[in-house]
C-alpha cells in the first residue's frame, strides 16, 4: 500500500489488515472454486467418454462397416463376437474391462467386437437386442447366430466362445510325416513341436488365417521319430519344412500372433 502515511494511525491500520484479510479470503475462494471446476469437468469427460476407446482391441461396429464384416470372405472361417451395448448403460460400463481382457486373450485368433445401441439402433433392431450387455456369437460361415446366456466374465465367456472355433491343424506322427510333407505338393508346411498336451490356441487360429494357403501341422513331445529327424529337444520349436529341403527354417522370434502370422505368410503361397 505505497500511499499509506509513514506513520499510520491505529485505524487506519485496522483497516489496512481488513483489506488484507479479505484479499486472503477472496484468494481461497478462487482457488477453491477452481480446484471444485477441475473436478467437474474430469467427471463431466468421464462420463461423457464411450466405451471401448482407443486403448481396446475391441473393434466397433456401425451401420456402415456391420455388413461387411459379417460376410468379409476371407472373414468367414472365424468366430465372430459381439456385444451390443449402450454408453449409459451401467451394466455395460462394468462389463467394459471383462470384455476387454476377452479381447486381449483372443486377439488375432476370434474377432472381438461391440455395437452401440444408441447410435447404432437399426443393427440391434435387426438382431432383437432388447437387454443390455447382450453377447452373440456368429459362427464360421456367417449363419446361426448364437445368444450367450451365462454369466458375464471373461473366465465364463472364454470357453463358450471356443466352442464355435474350428482349426485345420493336422497331427503329425513319425508314420504319417512323410505323407503330410508330401500333400500339396512345392507348398510349405510349418510345424510346431510341443510338449503341450492341446494344440495352443494361438496355433489353432494361424492355421484359419492360413487355411489354403499353408498346412499347419503339430508334433507331440513323445514323437522321438519326429523330433530326432528335425533334431528339436526344445519346446516349443516352430519350423517351416517342405520336400526336398536341406534344412527346415526356424522361427527365432518372440512367439506372439502377429509375429508368427507375419513369419508364416512369407512362406504361404496365395488361395
Amino acid at each position: 500500500f505505497p500511499f499509506l502515511p509513514e506513520n499510520p494511525s491505529a485505524s487506519t491500520t485496522e483497516g489496512v489488515c481488513r483489506i488484507r484479510r479479505k484479499e486472503r479470503k477472496i484468494k481461497m475462494f478462487g482457488a477453491r472454486f477452481l480446484a471444485g471446476l477441475a473436478i467437474v469437468c474430469a467427471i463431466g469427460s468421464a462420463s461423457a467418454k464411450g466405451l471401448y476407446e482407443k486403448d481396446s482391441l475391441v473393434e466397433k461396429l456401425n451401420e456402415l462397416n456391420f455388413k461387411t464384416f459379417i460376410k468379409k470372405q476371407d472373414s468367414m472361417n472365424h468366430v465372430k463376437l459381439i456385444e451390443f451395448y449402450k454408453d449409459d448403460c451401467a451394466n455395460c460400463k462394468s462389463f467394459e474391462k471383462e470384455y476387454n481382457d476377452l479381447a486381449k486373450q483372443f486377439k488375432g485368433i476370434i474377432k472381438v467386437t461391440a455395437v452401440d445401441c444408441n447410435s447404432q439402433k437399426k443393427i440391434c433392431d435387426e438382431y432383437s437386442v432388447k437387454e443390455f450387455p447382450t453377447l452373440k456369437v456368429i459362427p464360421p460361415g456367417g449363419f446361426g447366430v448364437q445368444d450367450y446366456a451365462g454369466e458375464r466374465t471373461a473366465k465364463a465367456i472364454y470357453p463358450w466362445v471356443l466352442k464355435f472355433h474350428q482349426h485345420f491343424v493336422e497331427k503329425v506322427t513319425s508314420e504319417d510325416l512323410d505323407a503330410f510333407l508330401n500333400k500339396n505338393a512345392g507348398k510349405y508346411k510349418a510345424l510346431l513341436f510341443t510338449d503341450k498336451g492341446k494344440t495352443p490356441l494361438i496355433w489353432r487360429g494361424l492355421s484359419v488365417d492360413l487355411h489354403n494357403k499353408m498346412t499347419l501341422g503339430v508334433v507331440q513331445k513323445e514323437e522321438k521319430g519326429v523330433c530326432s529327424r528335425y533334431k528339436v529337444t526344445k519346446f516349443p520349436t516352430i519350423l517351416v519344412v517342405k520336400p526336398g529341403q536341406k534344412k527346415p527354417i526356424k522361427f527365432e522370434e518372440k512367439v506372439e500372433y502377429q509375429e508368427l502370422f507375419e513369419f508364416l505368410n512369407r512362406y504361404s503361397l496365395p488361395p
